[in-house]
């Protein structure tokens, strides 16, 4: 429009001003307008099949609702479907773009990441990339025609030959997911042939193709098969690692009673905990910042639509992989569910990539049922329990949850359990169908009405304590981010060592007694036997140094103020394993002090030690789940129902009164989710919730209106600076959109 000439042509032809210049095919259109106005034949004579057509009489223009109401008389020029998708370079859609928050100096502050929001998740990108395929496709057939000499037609009307439409490729089907791409044709099939067997010879070629042709009836499920025995390899590896390297650290311990010098226990102990949480940090902020923490927050937000960026790739595996087994050695009160769960994220994403499943690593949609159905994979993985880490994975990371998910979940999810179980089992010379925490009672439960007051009551204990624990860790994390540039103290290495340091000091077996430095499986196995607790437990964890009321009370305090001061520091940590030992010291106390208090009652301390891990659990992240995971992993079901009613009560008051430990850290490090819908948002309307100032054009918009309305665009914030969708109306009179 700032050509004089183009603007007199426009004008002589009755070519409207709504017409833009960067729509698709323009100036093509504009080209075939030039001649048609310069030739002296009618625009009725056009042919049909010619590029445009020059309509000087003035057509209705159609609202999108087909109304049939009175519409303002413009004149129009319509563009046939072979110019649709031709034109100089048509805009592709454009994913918008979230500018991520600093990631965190060694010095300290904001842990962030640079992530992209697409809309409404993986259907938006789907369908997206559907449209983009026919937009290339459509691309190459216009730039075949064009290479064809122009012809002058029997209308005297210049005009290149008409484009075929192209054929879909793709369809919706109910087998591996929407959106599957169709099998290529021969000649493609030809090419990759011979680039296999140029690449690896054709034996190796045949047996690949072979592979790739038999997997593609059954893709999602040797897809799972293979991402589930990857990930509980992955879980053996961690534990035998952990195991031996767990074992060199009490050593350190023994040198006092038989080494001539026993003050050198002490130093050693700490020197060898703060060490191994440096070597942690190191791996972890050197490889990929992406790797600390827990995961979960980060795959609900993925799960939701957003993506992390690099937070699935090779280099976060590794520092994941490698900071985990360092950070667990340290003898810090971690645990490993969280990390697994995005572990197997990562394995799900990087198996997505192989050849074979090429259809799941181009389908959005299919590829978000996997890495949901990989949260399960690395939950049930890590403990052996199929049914409890999916439903877990499910309720932590999932605000709306597709039910197809169920199967994708469980079949992979199965076989990371057998596979855990065949592997670790085999280590430690049990068998395979023993659960991860086997315990057995003596009596058959038998509540009384009294039993049933008993865990109400703690179910009520374990939801405050579960408040508790959130509101202290939330408040560490804050003052930390707050303070860690003032204080070089706070900074991630700094704060990490002294965090170890703290560690090391309060888990010493010389000073409260052994049973403060054992793990998270060895303290949970020492509690929930049926015997009585009043001697050397599993790993000689001597509980009766002075009391049993004494070794519970201290190690419920030395736990709960550790645990929520390790979770804030920036490496690979994981809550679940660590708030199960909680709640079962918590539990066994409370089982302790009524079973003296109240010998009438018929349910062993033991009992408590179960309802109490599985109630901490649930009130700290909220979920029910919980009591299914410890039913799973005790093997036992003799006081489900009272475990059950605990579990309830806990993830009521905590949901009540405050936020999972995952959406206070998602709210601390501004990850975007999909929220759940509030009771006192139902009766809303699309007006309390809409923005009503928004600019716009109308049909009669001149060109000074289009420059002032961009420079408000422009210079109003909130409306970003990639893209502008900006509404085309009727009149401002009555606002109908029309595009």
């Amino acid at each position: 429009t700032k050509n004089v000439h183009v603007a007199q042509v426009m004008l002589k032809v009755n070519l409207p001003s709504r017409l833009r210049r960067k729509s698709v095919g323009a100036k093509d259109a504009l080209t075939a307008a030039v001649r048609a106005a310069t030739s002296d034949m009618d625009s009725e004579d056009l042919p049909d099949d010619s590029i445009v057509k020059v309509k000087r009489s003035d057509p209705k223009i159609a609202t999108p609702s087909n109304s049939s109401s009175e519409q303002p008389s413009i004149p129009s020029i319509s563009v046939s479907s072979e110019l649709s998708s031709s034109g100089d370079t048509p805009q592709e859609p454009q994913v918008p773009k979230i500018e991520a928050p600093p990631e965190e100096s060694p010095s300290g502050g904001n842990d962030g990441y640079g992530y992209t929001q697409t809309v409404f998740g993986s259907f938006h990108e789907n369908f997206q990339q559907r449209a983009q395929k026919l937009l290339r496709e459509r691309r190459q057939a216009v730039a075949t025609s064009r290479a064809a000499p122009l012809k002058r037609t029997d209308s005297g009307v210049i005009a290149r030959p008409k484009i075929a439409s192209p054929e879909p490729t793709g369809h919706l089907s109910d087998g591996d997911g929407a959106g599957t791409a169709e099998e290529e044709d021969d000649e493609a099939e030809d090419d990759e042939a011979e680039e296999l067997t140029a690449k690896y010879g054709t034996v190796a070629a045949a047996l690949y193709w072979a592979v790739e042709k038999a997997t593609n009836v059954n893709t999602v499920l040797v897809y799972l098969f293979l991402v589930g025995i990857i990930t509980g390899m992955l879980c053996v590896i961690v534990d035998i690692c952990v195991y031996f390297l767990t074992t060199g650290r009490m050593y350190f311990f023994t040198l006092r009673f038989f080494d001539d010098r026993p003050w050198l226990s002490f130093p050693l102990w700490i020197a060898y905990t703060c060490g191994f949480v440096g070597l942690s940090l190191y791996f972890t902020h050197s490889i990929s910042p992406t790797a600390a923490g827990s995961g979960i927050p980060e795959m609900k937000s993925i799960l939701s639509g957003v993506t992390l960026n690099k937070y699935l790739s090779p280099q976060t595996f590794v520092a994941k992989f490698l900071g985990l087994i360092t950070c667990m050695s340290s003898g810090m009160i971690v645990g490993r569910a969280g990390p697994f769960v995005h572990i197997a994220s990562i394995v799900a994403n990087q198996v997505a990539k192989m050849r074979m499943f090429t259809r799941i690593e181009k389908n959005a949609s299919l590829k978000n049922h996997m890495l949901a159905a990989a949260c399960g994979i690395g939950m049930s993985g890590s403990h052996g329990a199929a049914f409890g880490g999916v439903l877990f994975s499910i309720e932590v990371t999932s605000t709306y949850y597709p039910i197809r998910n169920y199967w994708y979940s469980f079949i992979g999810a199965f076989v990371a359990a057998i596979t855990f179980r065949i592997g670790w089992n085999s280590f430690v010379g049990r068998s395979i169908f023993k659960p991860f925490l086997p315990t057995k009672f003596h009596v058959e439960a038998d509540p009384s009405a009294f039993d049933w007051l008993t865990f109400i009551m703690l179910g009520v204990l374990c939801g405050c304590l579960s408040l508790l624990y959130v509101n202290v860790n939330e408040a560490i994390v804050k003052f930390r981010r707050t303070y860690a540039s003032k204080y070089k103290i706070l900074g991630p290495f700094p704060y990490a060592v002294l965090v170890g340091f703290c560690s090391a000091l309060l888990t010493f077996p010389g000073f409260f007694g052994t049973f403060v430095s054992n793990g998270n499986v060895a303290t949970i196995m020492d509690l929930i036997q049926d015997r009585p607790l009043n001697g050397y437990g599993f790993l000689n964890a001597d509980w009766a140094v002075y009391s049993k009321y004494y070794s519970l009370t201290v190690i419920v305090l030395v736990r709960f103020i550790l645990q929520t001061i390790v979770v804030s520091v920036p490496a690979p940590i994981g809550v679940f394993s660590p708030l199960m030992a909680l709640g079962a010291c918590f539990g066994r106390l409370t089982g302790e002090i009524l079973r003296d208090l109240f010998p009438m009652g018929t349910i062993p301390p033991a009992a408590y030690a179960i309802a109490g891990a599985a109630s901490t659990v649930g009130g700290v992240t909220h979920t029910l789940s919980a009591a299914m995971f410890m039913f799973e992993a005790t093997g036992d079901l003799n006081h489900s129902l009272g475990v059950l009613l605990s579990v309830i009560i806990s993830v009521g008051i905590s949901k009540r009164w405050g936020l999972s430990i995952f959406d206070s850290i998602q709210k601390i490090r501004g990850l975007p989710f999909m929220p759940d819908l509030q009771e006192q948002f139902y009766e809303l309307k699309a007006r309390d919730v809409m923005e009503r100032d928004v600019p716009c054009l109308n049909l009669k918009a001149s060109i000074e209106d289009i420059n002032q309305l961009l420079e408000k665009y422009i210079s109003n914030s909130k409306y970003g600076t990639q893209d502008y969708s900006i509404p085309i109306i009727e009149t401002p009179e009555n606002k109908i959109v029309v595009g």
